[in-house]
C-alpha cells in the first residue's frame, strides 16, 4: 500500500512518484501518466505511444533507441503491466532522494519524446516557468557555443539570470514593460555583486540565446524580451583606445636581440628557460605547476621534438596559490593542450636539467621538481617572481618605457609605462606568426580562447601529428641566428622551347623572387 503518491509536472506530461515499503524495504517508484487517460501507462502503451513519437519526431527518437528496446521487450513479457522505475534505499527519505537522483534523468529521455506536443502547445501558450524551460532544454540551451564558452554561459544563466526570472512563465514576459522590469533586476544584481565585463558579456550572450531558443520554439511573443538584450549594462571605464593604440605589439628585431645577448650570460640561466617557455607559448601560471616530469620527446628521423601536456595551472594570489588539475573549474578546458619547444628552447631546457644534475639532483627528484625551480634562489618561484623577474630583465636589456598621455583636471599629464611580462608574451604570439601559424595554430600554442568558426580546428590538440606540425613550423625561427639571413642569387636558364618546373627545398622558411633579364624572356 502507497505511503505516498505525487503527481509532478515532468517535460509537459505528468511524472507520478509513489514511496512505500515493500517485504520491509522502503522503496520509490516512478510511472509515466498517460494524458488521455490519467493513469499510468502500460509496458505496451508506452512502447505504442513512443513508436509513434519517432515515425513523427525521428531526430528527437535518436536519443532514446536504447531505451525504446528496453520498453519493446517488457511489452512483449509483460504487456498489461503497468510501466514503472524502482530504487530502494535504507529509508523512504533515501528511496526518493536516489529516484531524483538516477531515476528522473532515465524518465526524462522518454518524457522528452512521449511528451512533445503537449510541451510545445505549452510553449506556443507561454505556460512554462523559465526554470521549466531551461531544464527542459538541458545542455541544448547553448548548443551553438564552443565547449570552451558553454561553461561560461551556465554560470552567467544560473548564478545572474535564473535568481531574477526563474519563477515568471513565459507570458509574463511577453511585455516590453514587464521584459524591462526584470532586465533592470538583473542589471542591479550584475551593480550588487561588482561584476566585471566578462561576467557581464557573459550573462548578456546567455540572456539573448535563452529568449531567441524560447522564440525559436514557439512563443515568439518573448521578442520584446530578446530586444532588450542590449540594455544589459557594461562596466564604466576609461577610454583606453588612445593608450592602447601607444604600446607596441611586440618587440622589434634589435630590442629581440638585445634581450637575448643578455640571457647568454650563465647568471641568467634560469631566467633564459622561463623567456624559452613563454615563447613556447606556455604561461607563467602553467611554467609555476607543471614539473620536469611532464615534458615528452617525439623521435623524429634526424631530430627530436620536445612537448609539455599542460594539465594543470596555479591560481590564486602570491603565496596562497594553489594548482588546480583537469578536474577543478579553476582549469580552463582551453588550457588543456601539448606545447610544442622551439629546438632552441629544447636545447636551454637541456642545458638546465645538465646543470640540475651538476648540482647533485638525481632524476628522480628533476622529474618531480617544478618547471620554476631556481638554482640560485633553491626554491620554486611564483607567478609573480617570474613576472618580476622578466621586468628587471626587459630593463637590463634598455627596453625603453613608453609615455601615455591623459588629462586630468584639464590639464595633460604623462604616464611611464614599463616593458613587463604582457610584452613578452605579445612578442612570443607575433614570433609564432612570423613562422606561419595561423590563428587555431596559435590559440593550440598559448591555450587562448577557442573561436566557434573554428572549433574544428581544435579537436587534435593533443595528438602528435598536429604537435609535429607545429614544430616544423617553430623551425623557422631561432633567436640566435644571425640578424640578416643569407641572401643567394641563382641564375637558371631554360636552354628549351617549353615550359620547365623549378624546385627550391630547404629545411627553414624561404622567401623567393624572380627577377626577369629583359633581353632574354627564357631567364
Amino acid at each position: 500500500m502507497a505511503h505516498s503518491k505525487h503527481d509532478i509536472p515532468f517535460y509537459g506530461g505528468t511524472l507520478r512518484h509513489l514511496t512505500y515499503t515493500k517485504k520491509g524495504i522502503p522503496t520509490a517508484e516512478c510511472n509515466l501518466i498517460d494524458p488521455n487517460t490519467t493513469c499510468p501507462y502500460t509496458n505496451a502503451e508506452l512502447y505504442k505511444a513512443l513508436l509513434r513519437r519517432s515515425n513523427e519526431r525521428p531526430a528527437l527518437a535518436t536519443a532514446v533507441v536504447h531505451e525504446i528496446r528496453e520498453i519493446a521487450k517488457k511489452a512483449v513479457r509483460n504487456p498489461n503491466a503497468k510501466f514503472k522505475q524502482q530504487c530502494s534505499g535504507k529509508t523512504e527519505a533515501d528511496a526518493d532522494k536516489l529516484a531524483k537522483k538516477e531515476l528522473y534523468p532515465r524518465l526524462a529521455l522518454i518524457a522528452k519524446l512521449l511528451y512533445r506536443p503537449i510541451w510545445e502547445s505549452l510553449v506556443a501558450a507561454g505556460r512554462p516557468t523559465i526554470a521549466d524551460f531551461v531544464e527542459y532544454m538541458g545542455d541544448d540551451l547553448f548548443r551553438t557555443a564552443t565547449p570552451g564558452d558553454r561553461p561560461n554561459l551556465m554560470s552567467a544563466l544560473h548564478t545572474t539570470i535564473l535568481p531574477v526570472i526563474k519563477e515568471k512563465r513565459l507570458d509574463e514576459l511577453a511585455t516590453e514593460e514587464q521584459a524591462k522590469k526584470e532586465k533592470d533586476k538583473i542589471n542591479r544584481l550584475l551593480k550588487k555583486t561588482h561584476a566585471k565585463d566578462t561576467k557581464r558579456r557573459n550573462t548578456k550572450r546567455a540572456y539573448t540565446e535563452l529568449f531567441r531558443t524560447i522564440v525559436e520554439s514557439g512563443f515568439a511573443e518573448c521578442k520584446s524580451a530578446l530586444e532588450l538584450a542590449d540594455a544589459i549594462e557594461m562596466t564604466k571605464q576609461q577610454n583606453r583606445k588612445l593608450s592602447n593604440s601607444i604600446f607596441p605589439g611586440h618587440l622589434d628585431d634589435s630590442q629581440r636581440c638585445a634581450l637575448f645577448t643578455l640571457l647568454s650570460d650563465q647568471a641568467y640561466c634560469h631566467e633564459q628557460l622561463i623567456v624559452a617557455l613563454v615563447y613556447s607559448g606556455l604561461d607563467l601560471r602553467e611554467i609555476a605547476a607543471l614539473t620536469y616530469g611532464d615534458i615528452d620527446q617525439l623521435t623524429l628521423c634526424n631530430e627530436i621534438c620536445v612537448t609539455i601536456t599542460v594539465e594543470k595551472i596555479v591560481y590564486g594570489q602570491n603565496t596562497d596559490a594553489t594548482v588546480a588539475g583537469l578536474n577543478n573549474e579553476n582549469m580552463p578546458v582551453k588550457r588543456l593542450r601539448k606545447v610544442v619547444l622551439y629546438p632552441w628552447a629544447a636545447d636551454i631546457l637541456r642545458q638546465y636539467v645538465e646543470r640540475l644534475q651538476e648540482e647533485g639532483y638525481s632524476f628522480a627528484q628533476i622529474e618531480k621538481m617544478r618547471l620554476s625551480y631556481s638554482i640560485l634562489r633553491k626554491e620554486s618561484l611564483a607567478p609573480f617572481q617570474m613576472e618580476a623577474a622578466i621586468k628587471q630583465l626587459l630593463r637590463e636589456a634598455e627596453i625603453p618605457s613608453i609615455s601615455i598621455p591623459h588629462t586630468r583636471d584639464g590639464k595633460t599629464e604623462m604616464t611611464i609605462k614599463e616593458p613587463s611580462y604582457s610584452l613578452l608574451y605579445l612578442d612570443a604570439q607575433y614570433v609564432a606568426g612570423l613562422c606561419g601559424a595561423n590563428l587555431p595554430m596559435l590559440h593550440a600554442m598559448f591555450g587562448m580562447a577557442w573561436t566557434e568558426m573554428d572549433e574544428e580546428s581544435y579537436l587534435d590538440l593533443l595528438g602528435n601529428q598536429y604537435a609535429v606540425a607545429r614544430y616544423l613550423h617553430l623551425k623557422r625561427f631561432s633567436p640566435y641566428e644571425p640578424a640578416l639571413l643569407k641572401r643567394r642569387v641563382l641564375l637558371v636558364r631554360n636552354s628549351t622551347r617549353e615550359l620547365q618546373n623549378f624546385r627550391i627545398s630547404s629545411h627553414c622558411a624561404i622567401s623567393a623572387r624572380w627577377r626577369e633579364k629583359h633581353d632574354d624572356k627564357n631567364h
